[in-house]
């Protein structure tokens, strides 16, 4: 059926319409090119059949009125003529022209006979009204202009004269309106200009919008009309286009910059464009496009005076809109100009454009602006930089900072910087911001001249010590970046500044404060990253005694000089307080104290004001030392309590001070709020006994009525209101000026007052002071609308940003603050906001803890400041809003530490809550609901459970009741939201469906209020309900679909107010948000949901993903990312959002605000900017495509984004989600890619400008389009120009001063790298690649470790070493027993000696000689060309004996003794390493190279050990204690022994194998057993901490069993304590490990027990421990036990023998653990031995008997071997092998194999038992003789008949077998076959090798045997004369003279006959080839 029948027969018109359009539009998208057009024309004729079906119809078409549809029925039809453009490129105009004739009324049905019946009868007077195919035509044609628009310029009049009919008509009268409509038409006229190839408009048609939009500017002034934002929007959009006409620059080509000035400052661009938050964006785009137009097209303005209106607009704007306004057109002006000019922002270009239009800053403008108002637009610029700075290079980046640097002079005349003229220090100031910003990016990297890093140094103190406080502040905090990324350069800087102090502090008079003030400040700030590797504990100390020796003898002085002087030494206190040490704190705690009480509780009387500030500066400062104290020191409740009792003095000075004055009251102010700052810091100690005075001030700070009430002296120019709707100047000056009573007012103010409130205010939440570490710096209320994406947030977020933090107001919160001042703010505000902020954020701490009678009288006094009448509105709004921030952080501590509230403090609070009005102001509303539910969760907690159910019950009922009863729109949505937090926070005991039930009657509601909130109450409240049933979520689905498509409810329709209320509180996000919340708690159940509401599912989040909304696009994502994670692929097209993805991510690489109307992500725009920029959607892009990487989703992708991932990679390496994209792109790659390095490899050399070459292609073509051309285009020679994406060889790399990309990406790189080296470990293929690009590796390695950053460097080493490691074994193929890595030998060293030179660190030094340690133990280089490595280590070495405080390394200097120690402990473990290596690998000449040092280098062990022992147990015990300090002053110590302390046991170890006389030569003889036990243990408790690591306890149980090998007798182990704990470890080593680990773990216990026999030699000391023996013997047999489960005594369980899976390791290891009992138990007392041989011997038996006993007899057989042996050779225990065999003696012989049968009877009777009967003897004789020939049991029968010839002589048993065997095999050869004929022979002579020398006196006998066998087989069997022959040469090799005499004299004639006889033969056979030895034998013979 086609669409229109569909929907003819539908009952639910617009789902199916819906659910039509996405179905489609997902299967259009799944379809290629090739198989497309078919179903294009297809869906394309059926839109075009629904279009004309629509404007024909006669029928009721409310039911298909939607403008929501209508928009994706327009990215449906455009996407069906964008995938046919190609093959039917008419169909677009013939498209175009059918929706012109709709807007034109005209009649569009087909002349069919069914159209007859529904054409109207006659055609109507055309009215120009809102018609729903009108709405959906405008709505398409707008995106066909957008998309093709080129190919429809003649329709363009046509559409001119629809378009302003309908205008004209829709605004006549108020029934007319439809917001929808008439926006679209206004869009659709834009579209149809911005799609012309010039500017031109008709000039009737330019008079006709001319007037309209005069008429529509009247309209909201004179007759307050409102109009829909985005109607205005686009008016103003289209302005633009007006002014850039022709004619407009003709008309006006002598005056056109002060017409643009005009239009867009008090003229009505600006007035309605700037001042409102919708439709300021458009008009700055608005702007910036018409000065670019003047500059880039028409060329009559220059980029001076661009930046000159831009200045001048700021100048002269009364509000903060029209000042970020400016900001936000500069960025897009930028943008625009980058696109069309890549050298733009090259070089110091950006620069200059700061200073053009840092002419804001003109004196006479800044003259009247407060401090606050001068750093609002300093923040400006920063903001404006941290956009720009990342898509510029490096070399820019670098060049703008060495440019700035440079301009820095010193005045020659007064040696110091001066202020040439007032407004200097701020152009000083805006650079000293960018140089921050440029160092913070740039870090090291630019410190390649020794020169250029000293000048830099040197400039910045010289700013740092200037008169001017402002800039000496900055510039100091300027300095500390700078001194970060250059570390070693701190402890100079520091010295520099003391000596001046030192010199100035001797002067008398004329003491120069500011110089001194900024060298003070200078050492305090540097203190905080006085790293112990760079600066000495000396140089500190040194300052401390300076400062404290100071304060000591001048404590309260006054004196102009001393007061100076004080101050400069409490600040130096102040930094001092920052310095991490041990136990540096405590030891300065004392002094401190005393100080401070002193200070703080003395009564000073002052004369003057002067004294008096003075002495409260003092106070202020001493308050600030103790509170920045206070954020490092560990204090207990005592000492809180001293605190507190010095504040209280502090407080009781200050509130007797009664002379008042400006000065005196700012003192007085900023003391009170350190005491506050500092109890907020000890507030955890004291909270349950609070000082109330101090809580009645501290809630007077922010609620009193009285204070900060008087009027702002600035208000708004333009008021805003919920609508969007702005007076003009006019207006506000003839009326009354009434703010509109709301928070939202508050955060516009245009100055930082604001009505005293909090700076934690923030339009979407809370911000917390910083005042701990780990505390949370912002809570965001659960109900607020999420943040716009786009990258003018940043700016739009100061527009509510009334307060300002500012450094110089004070400027010591860098040394007091945690980084920030709070989670807003990095500096503090105003002192006053200030205080308000600290009390708030106290009282919140307190609050709960306080008893409940304090608690509601600190309520009620609440109540009265809340609800007063005598204060000003908004004063009001601030202190409700304080109160209430207060309240909601109060009951947040409560919630988190599971506190309750008593009843009525609770329903106090709540009434309160209730009784607070402001219901229109939506943070207060979001706020107090959010109250509601933790309110209630609080007082329920102090309930037993049935009274909480039932009172939760009962407020949820209460609430419920008022949203029904009370139909007050505002007052519904607190109560809404209130039910919504009732569950959030007690989701156990609150009832879901009452709530459910209620939410989802308000959301049905079309009053735009109560439906947006309503859903967002409903979001919230399946935030927390974890499991939804199936039928809810199908019927929450089904009414969400509706209510996106109904035009009732939502943005889109006809009233104004609805559109613009939605604009703000767009009720489509929440949707989104509430489907992306079910598809996390419904999770894989989704598939359980009906087709119906599938659809509905798939409606919403296609159509989100469609939605020109970035929010909804990104909540669409986030469903299908929960979707495809749980792996429901069927429900959503992977291809349509990986689409989305990359758009997205493609369309913000470029910085600027977007024009398209609709979303274009499926078709090609034609628009320079189709969307606004966004990083955060790009990083959200990057995290989605990660995820379905995760997936094994890669494919879609990968290969489509490569070069724009890697040009985001390039601008924003620091991302998180890049780098994660990356590392799964690796993994991804590694099996699908050869070619993985390659790309890694171009990446880290490519220049910026080929890499970006493939998006300026791409721009290249976009500007084309557009009449425009890219600038300054040169073509990119060679290599460079193929993207990364090339997957052949290698490119060359940059050379000469090419941009190449930043180092931070550069970093990545080199991470990316050595994963790709870790993980070619597992993967043959990768390891083999990066086998042939071991020089490209180097070269990474090479560059990265010459970088002056010090991350880079070591992360260039570390890549060495990982290349050393895993490739110095692979042979090279060109050079004999040379490594692949031998030819590399210059690179190498190359890469690794830079860590030796100037701006390396002690780390780099430490891992450099790792490294170098790494290339003499893997032998890659050569022993004669290794000495300059060699001769370093061996430097180092005898710098041990170095007593200087410094040590040279290369070129670096180590200053401090923890940095020398970290160099010294790598020295010691490259020696140990090295000396492990050597051993293990056999180097002799490397063992005895190192030989040489071994005297010095085990003492050096030792004693390492000894210390690390020793930090290690004092971390322990300062653990235990809970003593912090000293726990982590001892983790960093621990920190460089932890990875190293192993490889020096294992050296020692290898010496107390080889030579332990050095060792024990190095210790007294008390020592010995004690450091060996250490030695032990200390592995044995890592192995316990290391549990889960197997490689480490690999190394460790090795390490454990080397130490044990000594013979050095460890007696301590046999200690009750410690061996039951001993054999516990050792007992779940066993029962946890591999086999690997358990192999080396019996091995211990085999040292074990080898110490217990070598220790207790005595029969009595051997008794004494024997349980600790036996248990050690336990736990060798459990290894068996776990092996073979059957051989456990009694096991009730029967044992499944098909489980028992036995490999080569498991075999090894029984092996083992038997040869262990054989060799332990056979050296044990006789008592205890037979004991223990029984139980293996029944062991032994259990194996025979089992049915696995072919596999495992071969391997106890040397166990019973050794046991029959012992006790046959002692002669004991006889008895227990007669038991065993007797037991044994039938599966013996029938039930094993022959091979084990044989072996098992030779084992006995070879070892001396004769216990064997002579049915037995007749039976193993017969066995032999059966399986003579048997090929497997041949060696095992030849081995055993030697074993018994030998012992024939002494053992009567084995002469009686060998007699019977030889009759037996006589009577066998009769018969034999030729095989077993052969076979006889060989044993025979075996036998006869053996007999002959056992009984010397036989021979003849035996030789005489011999021939007789040989001449019966010879007879007997088809044996070939060379077998015989070979027979007769070996008996004569045996003894040539007996062969004769018995070939003579015992021989009868007939034998010797036949004898003759062979040897003749043999003789004859020697011309035939026969063997030639055997020939020469038998012819000497003969």
């Amino acid at each position: 059926m086609s669409l229109v029948q569909i929907l003819e027969n539908s009952t639910s018109k617009r789902h199916d319409l819906f659910t039509w359009i996405i179905k489609h539009f997902d299967e259009l998208n799944q379809l290629n090119q090739d198989n497309v057009q078919e179903s294009c024309i297809k869906v394309h004729n059926n839109l075009n059949e629904f279009i004309r079906y629509l404007a024909s119809t006669n029928d009721d078409t409310s039911e298909l009125d939607s403008h929501y549809i209508y928009i994706r029925f327009s990215q449906l039809y455009t996407l069906c003529l964008f995938r046919l453009q190609s093959e039917h490129k008419g169909k677009i105009f013939d498209s175009a022209e059918l929706l012109t004739n709709v807007l034109l009324e005209e009649d569009v049905s087909l002349p069919s006979k069914e159209a007859e019946k529904n054409r109207k009868k006659s055609p109507p007077k055309k009215n120009y009204k809102y018609s729903a195919s009108k709405d959906l035509a405008s709505t398409i044609t707008t995106q066909l202009f957008e998309t093709f628009g080129k190919q429809l310029t003649s329709l363009k009049l046509n559409l001119f004269s629809a378009i302003f009919k309908n205008l004209k008509k829709i605004t006549e009268k108020s029934k007319y309106h439809h917001a929808t409509y008439m926006t679209s038409l206004i869009q659709l006229l834009n579209a149809i200009l911005r799609s012309s190839s010039d500017f031109n408009l008709d000039p009737i048609y330019a008079a006709k919008f001319s007037k309209f939009s005069k008429f529509i500017f009247e309209s909201i002034t004179t007759s307050e009309q409102d109009f829909p934002v985005d109607f205005i929007s686009v008016l103003i959009e289209t302005w633009a286009f007006y002014l850039k006409q022709d004619s407009y620059f003709k008309d006006h080509q002598n005056d056109f910059f002060d017409t643009i000035y005009k239009k867009f400052s008090d003229g009505e661009l600006g007035i309605y464009g700037f001042s409102n938050d919708e439709t300021r964006i458009y008009t700055a785009k608005s702007l910036a496009e018409i000065l670019f137009h003047c500059y880039y097209s028409k060329q009559v303005f220059t980029l001076k005076v661009v930046w000159h209106l831009y200045v001048k607009l700021f100048i002269n704007a009364s509000t903060r809109d029209t000042k970020i306004a400016c900001f936000e057109s500069i960025v897009h002006y930028i943008g625009l100009c980058n696109m069309t000019n890549k050298n733009f922002l090259a070089n110091s270009n950006y620069l200059d454009i700061i200073h053009s239009l840092a002419e804001i800053f003109n004196p006479s403008v800044t003259k009247h602006l407060p401090l606050s108002a001068i750093m609002q637009n300093i923040t400006f610029f920063n903001i404006l930089h941290e956009t720009i700075l990342p898509i510029m290079g490096d070399a820019s980046k670098t060049q703008i900072l060495f440019n700035i640097i440079d301009s820095i002079e010193e005045d020659s005349e007064k040696k110091k910087f001066e202020i040439k003229e007032d407004w200097h220090q701020w152009l000083i100031l805006l650079d000293l911001n960018l140089v921050h910003l440029l160092l913070d990016i740039l870090s090291s990297s630019f410190g390649a001249d020794e020169r250029t890093i000293q000048q830099m140094k040197n400039k910045l103190i010289l700013l740092s010590v200037c008169d001017n406080f402002t800039i000496r502040v900055h510039a100091i905090e300027v300095l500390k970046v700078f001194l970060t990324a250059f570390p070693e350069l701190i402890t100079e800087v520091m010295e520099y500044s003391l000596d001046i102090l030192t010199t100035d502090f001797k002067r008398t008079e004329d003491f120069p404060f500011s110089r001194n003030h900024g060298n003070a400040l200078i050492i305090a700030t540097l203190i905080e990253i006085s790293n112990k590797d760079y600066v000495a504990y000396e140089l500190i100390m040194k300052i401390t005694v300076f400062a404290t020796s100071f304060i000591k003898n001048n404590t309260t002085s006054l004196s102009v000089n001393l007061y100076y002087k004080g101050l400069i030494c409490w600040i130096l206190l102040i930094g001092l307080m920052n310095y991490e040490d041990d136990q540096y704190i405590q030891m300065q705690s004392s002094q401190l104290f005393l100080f401070w009480k002193v200070l703080l509780t003395h009564t000073f009387t002052y004369h003057n004001e002067d004294e008096l500030y003075k002495n409260l500066e003092i106070r202020n400062h001493a308050l600030t030392c103790l509170l920045t104290y206070l954020k490092h020191a560990n204090i207990n409740v005592e000492i809180a309590k001293q605190i507190s009792y010095l504040l209280t003095k502090c407080s009781n000075f200050n509130n007797s001070v009664s002379l008042k004055s400006k000065n005196i009251d700012r003192a007085l102010l900023m003391n009170e709020n350190r005491i506050i700052q500092i109890y907020l810091r000890i507030q955890v100690h004291i909270k349950q006994d609070f000082n109330s005075s101090l809580l009645i001030l501290i809630v007077k700070n922010f609620s009193d009525p009285k204070l900060y009430s008087e009027t702002p002296h600035s208000l708004l120019n333009t008021i805003k209101n919920v609508h969007g709707k702005k007076k003009s100047p006019k207006t506000v000056e003839q009326t009354e000026v009434h703010l509109e009573k709301s928070v939202d007012t508050l955060l516009r103010q245009n100055d930082d007052f604001a009505f005293g409130l909090s700076s934690k205010v923030s339009k979407t939440g809370i911000y917390n002071l910083v005042y701990h570490k780990g505390d949370a710096t912002f809570q965001e209320i659960g109900n607020n609308w999420p943040q716009k994406k786009e990258w003018y947030n940043a700016y739009e977020n100061e527009i509510v940003k009334p307060v300002q933090s500012v450094l110089s107001l004070d400027s010591l919160v860098p040394l007091y603050s945690m980084g920030a001042y709070s989670g807003n703010n990095k500096y503090a505000p105003k002192v006053t906001t200030s205080l308000i902020d600290a009390s708030i954020e106290l009282f919140s701490s307190v609050f709960p803890y306080l008893n409940s009678k304090i608690q509601y009288s600190v309520l009620e006094n609440l109540n009265l400041s809340m609800f007063t009448k005598l204060t000003s509105p908004l004063r009001s709004v601030a202190i409700a809003a304080n109160v209430c921030v207060a309240i909601h952080n109060a009951l947040k501590v409560m919630q988190k530490n599971d506190l309750d509230l008593e009843q009525s403090v609770g329903n106090l609070l709540l009434e309160s809550l209730k009784k607070l009005e402001f219901y229109n102001d939506t943070y207060l509303t979001s706020l107090k609901a959010d109250c509601i539910g933790l309110l209630v969760s609080a007082i329920g907690k102090g309930m037993a459970e049935p009274q909480r159910v039932e009172f939760i019950s009962e407020q949820t009922n209460i609430f419920v009741k008022v949203v029904i009863d009370v139909e007050e729109p505002y007052s519904r949505i607190f109560h809404a939201l209130s039910l919504a937090a009732i569950f959030k926070y007690n989701p156990k005991a609150t009832s879901f469906y009452p709530i459910f039930d209620t939410l989802f009657s308000l959301i049905n509601d079309p009053h735009p209020v109560v439906h947006s909130w309503s859903l967002k109450a409903m979001q919230a409240l399946i935030e927390e309900y974890l499991v939804i049933e199936i039928s809810t979520l199908s019927k929450l689905l089904m009414t969400l679909e509706k209510l996106l498509s109904d035009p009732s409810f939502g943005l889109y329709g006809s009233s104004f107010l609805r559109y613009n209320y939605n604009k703000e509180f767009n009720s489509h996000i929440v949707i989104g948000q509430i489907v992306e919340t079910l598809t996390e708690i419904t999770g894989p159940n989704f598939k359980l949901l009906d087709q119906s509401s599938l659809d509905c599912f798939r409606n919403i989040t296609v159509s989100a993903l469609l939605s020109k909304d970035l929010n909804e696009q990104l909540a669409s994502m986030s469903i299908f990312e929960n979707i495809a994670t749980f792996k429901l692929d069927d429900i959503l097209p992977d291809n349509i959002f990986v689409t989305a993805a990359i758009k997205l991510i493609k369309n913000s690489l470029a910085i600027g605000i977007g024009s398209s109307y609709y979303n274009p992500m499926f078709v090609v725009t034609n628009e320079l900017f189709a969307n606004s920029s966004s990083l955060d959607a790009s990083f959200a892009s990057f995290r989605l495509l990660s995820q379905l990487s995760r997936l094994l989703k890669g494919d879609l992708f990968y290969v489509k984004l490569e070069s724009y991932s890697w040009f985001y990679f390039a601008q924003y390496p620091t991302s998180q989600e890049l780098n994660d994209y990356f590392y799964e792109w690796l993994l991804h790659s590694i099996n699908k890619d050869s070619h993985v390095f390659a790309k890694l490899y171009r990446f880290f050399n490519i220049s910026r400008e080929a890499l970006s070459q493939i998006y300026y292609n791409d721009i290249d073509n976009l500007l084309n389009s557009h009449g425009l051309k890219l600038l300054h285009t040169e073509e990119i020679k060679g290599e460079e120009e193929e993207s990364i994406a090339r997957n052949d060889e290698i490119v060359n790399e940059v050379t000469g001063i090419a941009d190449t990309i930043n180092w931070k990406a550069k970093r990545s790189i080199v991470k990316l790298v050595i994963c790709l080296c870790d993980e070619s470990m597992d993967n043959k293929q990768i390891f083999n690649i990066l086998a042939t690009k071991i020089p490209e590796l180097i070269k990474i390695s090479f560059k990265a470790s010459t970088m002056r950053v010090v991350s880079m460097k070591i992360l260039g080493l570390t890549l060495l070493n990982t290349l050393l490691v895993s490739f110095s074994s692979i042979s090279d193929s060109t050079q004999e027993n040379a490594s692949i890595l031998n030819q590399q030998e210059a690179q190498i060293t190359g890469a690794l000696m830079p860590a030796f030179g100037k701006g390396s660190s002690p780390d780099a030094i430490a891992l450099a000689v790792k490294v170098a340690a790494e290339i003499i133990s893997s032998d890659i280089i050569p022993s004669d060309r290794i000495n300059k490595i060699a001769e370093l280590l061996v430097s180092l070495l005898a710098d041990f004996n170095n007593s200087h405080a410094t040590l040279l390394v290369g070129e670096v200097q180590i200053l401090t003794q923890k940095a020398k120690r970290r160099v010294e402990l790598a020295v010691l473990d490259a020696w140990a390493s090295i000396l492990y290596r050597s051993v293990i690998n056999h180097r002799e000449a490397m063992i005895e190279e190192t030989r040489k040092y071994l005297k010095t280098l085990v003492p050096l062990w030792i004693i390492s050990l000894r210390e690390y022992m020793m930090v290690k147990y004092e971390h322990f015990s300062t653990t235990l204690e809970s003593d912090k300090t000293l726990s982590k002053a001892n983790d960093s110590k621990l920190a460089m022994y932890e990875p190293i302390w192993l490889n020096f046991v294992e050296a020692l170890a290898c010496i107390l194998e080889n030579d332990e006389t050095i060792l024990l030569n190095s210790l007294e003889q008390d020592e010995i057993e004690g450091f060996i036990f250490i030695l032990f243990v200390q592995c044995l408790e890592a192995i316990m901490k290391n549990f889960d690591s197997h490689s480490l306890k690999v190394q460790l149980l090795s390490a454990m069993h080397n130490v044990l090998k000594c013979d050095i007798p460890l007696r301590i182990l046999f200690e009750d304590s410690i061996n039951s704990e001993l054999i516990v470890i050792l007992d779940r080593l066993l029962s946890t490990s591999d086999r690997q680990e358990t192999l080396l773990t019996i091995e211990v216990i085999n040292d074990i027990i080898s110490q217990y026999t070598t220790q207790k030699l005595g029969h009595v000391s051997f008794l004494q421990d024997i349980d600790k023996l036996y248990e050690l013997l336990r736990l060798l047999m459990s290894v068996v036990s776990r092996l073979l489960p059957f051989i456990k005594y009694n096991n009730a369980v029967s044992i499944d023998y098909d489980t028992i899976k036995l490999n080569s390791e498991d075999q090894l290891l029984l092996k083992r653990v038997f040869a262990l009992f054989e060799y332990n138990i056979s050296r044990f007392n006789s008592m205890f031995k037979m004991d223990l041989y029984a139980c293996l011997l029944y062991i032994i038996g259990k194996v025979y008997e089992s049915e696995i006993k072919d596999d495992i007899i071969p391997i106890v057989l040397p166990l019973l071997k050794g046991i029959s042996k012992d006790i046959i050779d002692n002669d004991q225990g006889g008895d227990l092998l007669k038991i065993f065999y007797a037991s044994m003696k039938g599966t013996i012989f029938t039930n094993v194999n022959v091979e084990n049968s044989l072996a098992t009877l030779f084992v006995l009777l070879t070892n001396g038992y004769c216990g064997f009967q002579s049915i037995d003897i007749e039976n193993f004789v017969q066995l032999i003789i059966k399986n003579i020939s048997n090929t497997q049991a041949q060696p095992i029968i030849k081995q055993g008949l030697k074993r018994i010839a030998t012992e024939s002589a002494t053992n009567s048993t084995s002469n009686v077998i060998l007699k019977i065997l030889i009759k037996n095999l006589y009577e066998f050869s009769k018969s034999a076959s030729e095989i077993d004929a052969k076979a006889i022979l060989e044993l025979l002579l075996s036998l006869t090798e053996v007999l002959v020398l056992q009984k010397s006196g036989k021979k003849k006998a035996i030789f005489n045997m011999n021939l007789i066998f040989i001449l019966e087989l010879r007879e007997v069997s088809d044996v070939n004369d060379k077998t015989t022959r070979d027979a007769i040469v070996n008996l004569i090799e045996l003894d040539q003279a007996v062969f004769k005499e018995v070939l003579i004299s015992t021989l009868t004639p007939e034998q010797r006959s036949k004898l003759e006889n062979i040897i003749t033969t043999d003789l004859r056979l020697e011309s035939s080839g026969s063997d030639g030895e055997s020939s020469v034998s038998l012819k000497k013979f003969v």
